[in-house]
C-alpha cells in the first residue's frame, strides 16, 4: 500500500515491487491513495487485504498515526505487516524507514560545505504536512540549521507533484526573493532548477531531497548542486526478499532493515548504479489488484 499516485518516487516503487514479485512467484498487490491526506483510503485497502486473504501487508503510511488499529489488528492474526519509508509511530513486524536523521544531516553538511556566506538564507519545501518523513527531516534539520547560523524560510507543505510544487516555489520567491539555497522534494527542486535556467543570476544553490530522472538530468547539466537520496528500486526489493524470507521462514518478533541514504553530486554521479535508484525512464505507475487466497508456496522456487 503506497501513498500519493502524483508522486513519481512510487511510480519507480511499485515498478520495482511488481517486477520483483513476478522474478520470484509472489502474488502482489499494489494500492494507491488519492493523496498524502486520504488515510481513508488506506485503512479500505488494508480491509480489503486481509479479506483476501494477504499473508503480509507492505504499507508506506500516508501518516504516522493513522494505521495503527489496523496494524495491531493484522499482528493478532499473524499477518506480517511492514513499515515501510515514510516511519510509523507504531509496532510493525518489519521497520524499513528512512533514518531521516541522516537525510537531515547530508543537506545541513552539504549547505555548509558550498555556502559562500556565513549565514545563507534556505528555502525548505518539504512536501506534504503531517507525514512522518517531512516532519521528522525537518525537526533535524531545523536543529542542524540552527547550530549552523543558517536562516531557515520554510516554502511552504503541499504534494510532491510538479503543480503544487511550483506554485510554492513561485509563491516564495514573489513574497521573498531569491534565497542563496533551495532546498527540497524533487519536484520542487525540478521547477527552480527549470526556472532559474531562464533567468540572469544570481541564481540559488539546488539541493533535492529525493531523486528523479528530471533531477538527474539537472544535476549532469550543472543547474542543481547535489541529490541527497535514498535507493527506492533496491529498497523495494530488499523488502519484498525480507517478508517472503519471514512469510516463509520462522519470525523473530520485531525488526529493522536498514536503508542506505546517499549524496550525489556531478562528481560521484557516475560511479553509482542508478538501477537501484530510478525505474526505466519510460516507466509509468503500476497498480493491481491482489488475487484471493494467495501464497508463497512457490516463491524462490
Amino acid at each position: 500500500m503506497l501513498p500519493d499516485a502524483k508522486d513519481n518516487y512510487w511510480w519507480g516503487v511499485s515498478w520495482a515491487l511488481a517486477s520483483h514479485a513476478r522474478q520470484k512467484g509472489v502474488s502482489l498487490g499494489i494500492y494507491f491513495s488519492a493523496g498524502y491526506a486520504d488515510v481513508a483510503s488506506q485503512q479500505r485497502q488494508w480491509a480489503l487485504c486481509e479479506s483476501l486473504g494477504a499473508q503480509a501487508i507492505v504499507v508506506a503510511a500516508v501518516n504516522a498515526e493513522g494505521l495503527k488499529a489496523e496494524a495491531a489488528r493484522a499482528m493478532k492474526q499473524g499477518i506480517f505487516v511492514v513499515d515501510f519509508v515514510n516511519g510509523a509511530s507504531y509496532r510493525t513486524s518489519l521497520q524499513a524507514a528512512l533514518n531521516f536523521n541522516q537525510i537531515a544531516d547530508l543537506v545541513g553538511a552539504r549547505v555548509k560545505a558550498v555556502s559562500q556566506k556565513a549565514r545563507p538564507v534556505v528555502a525548505w519545501f518539504p512536501g506534504p504536512a503531517d507525514s512522518a518523513q517531512v516532519n521528522d527531516t525537518e525537526v533535524r534539520l531545523r536543529q542542524v540549521f540552527a547550530q549552523q547560523g543558517v536562516q531557515l524560510g520554510i516554502g511552504g507543505y503541499g504534494p510532491p507533484d510538479p503543480g503544487h510544487q511550483a506554485g510554492l516555489v513561485r509563491g516564495y520567491l514573489q513574497a521573498k526573493g531569491t534565497p542563496d539555497f533551495i532546498v527540497g522534494n524533487a519536484a520542487a527542486v525540478v521547477f527552480a532548477g527549470r526556472y532559474f535556467k531562464r533567468r540572469p543570476p544570481p541564481a540559488p544553490i539546488l539541493i533535492s531531497v529525493g531523486v528523479s530522472h528530471e533531477v538527474v538530468s539537472l544535476l549532469r547539466e550543472g543547474l542543481i548542486d547535489s541529490i541527497v537520496t535514498d535507493t527506492p528500486i533496491h529498497n523495494a526489493r530488499a523488502v519484498l526478499d525480507a517478508v517472503v524470507a519471514a512469510v516463509q521462514g520462522p519470525r523473530s518478533g520485531a525488526a529493522s532493515l536498514e536503508l542506505p541514504v546517499l549524496l550525489l553530486t556531478q562528481a560521484s554521479l557516475p560511479q553509482v548504479d542508478l538501477s537501484s535508484l530510478l525505474p526505466p525512464a519510460s516507466q509509468w505507475i503500476v497498480q493491481q489488484p491482489l488475487p484471493p487466497y494467495f501464497s508463497f508456496d512457490q516463491a524462490d522456487r
